[in-house]
């Protein structure tokens, strides 16, 4: 297969910029990632809960296909990110996120992968406290660099409407671009096309995705029915409205991988109790 690496793309004035993120947890998918790379190209990759010889196994196949690792292969490393874009100006790697400054068109571009505390050890209250820390981290970047333009993508463990999304303490994201554009605030919102995906239905012919990234039951079902959660999400900052900015898709199905039961729920056996997810936007030149 011959790529056309996204420095080929980049020199216009425009350019659509595509990411995947999934939480594999801790299997090795490659051979599924490779089956969909090879029919969906995509720019940014980014995993979490792959250990050293899983992001050896994803550097093996990525790397003949353009991708570069840009966080170690040994070593903790809680967010790992592969990518085929050029002019990477700042990484860092954190015990939550992985931070890259991404210089395209012109502009700083940040990207943040992100994998939160787990609702199994960390009550609600102790996820909206640590949510606050890491907003505050990534602002601190933002304020750094001069930067206005920033996607998170990740595993966030707590669903759109948690505190901890959108709190104005924490990451302030909402689902309405209008609040978005209208904020009069210090603080700047992030807007949240995750929440659309709750209107999935996967008994429908032309809308049959998952209405969520992950599926439990709690112990104390009786008060708790919402067994689809979405964990799995992307913010962005207004700066970086387009067309495309509500692009938000719950992949569960390529060639001859079904990431699902029989039951509708994900294959956490053969694949992963996270379904991936895949964001477009288009970024202009200023």
């Amino acid at each position: 297969m011959t790529v056309k690496l996204k420095s080929d793309e980049i020199n216009n004035k425009r350019t659509e910029i595509t990411m995947f993120f999934w939480n594999i947890g801790k299997k090795d998918l490659t051979d599924s990632l490779n089956t969909l790379l090879n029919e969906s190209p995509m720019d940014i990759l980014i995993f979490s809960e792959a250990n050293i010889s899983i992001r050896e196994s994803l550097n093996k196949t990525l790397l003949p296909l353009g991708y570069k690792s840009r966080t170690p292969l040994k070593g903790a490393v809680r967010v790992s990110i592969f990518d085929r874009l050029p002019n990477v100006i700042y990484c860092r790697v954190d015990q939550y996120q992985t931070f890259i400054i991404y210089e395209l068109l012109g502009m700083k571009v940040l990207v943040v992968g992100i994998h939160l505390l787990s609702p199994i050890s960390a009550p609600i209250d102790d996820r909206y406290v640590d949510a606050t820390k890491q907003n505050e981290n990534i602002e601190r970047i933002e304020a750094e660099w001069g930067i206005d333009k920033t996607i998170v993508i990740g595993d966030f463990n707590m669903n759109p409407f948690d505190k901890g999304m959108v709190s104005e303490k924490a990451f302030k994201a909402t689902h309405c671009k209008q609040t978005v554009l209208s904020n009069r605030t210090k603080k700047p919102y992030y807007f949240n096309p995750s929440w659309r995906a709750f209107s999935n239905d996967l008994t429908l012919e032309g809308n049959n995705a998952p209405p969520g990234t992950i599926h439990f039951i709690p112990r104390n079902k009786d008060s708790d029915v919402n067994f689809w959660h979405i964990f799995d999400q992307v913010l962005i900052r207004s700066k970086l409205f387009s067309e495309l900015s509500d692009r938000y898709q719950i992949l569960f199905k390529w060639n001859k991988h079904f990431l699902l039961t029989d039951n509708l729920i994900p294959n956490r056996l053969s694949y992963s109790d996270h379904l991936p997810i895949k964001y477009t936007i288009n970024l202009q030149a200023e």
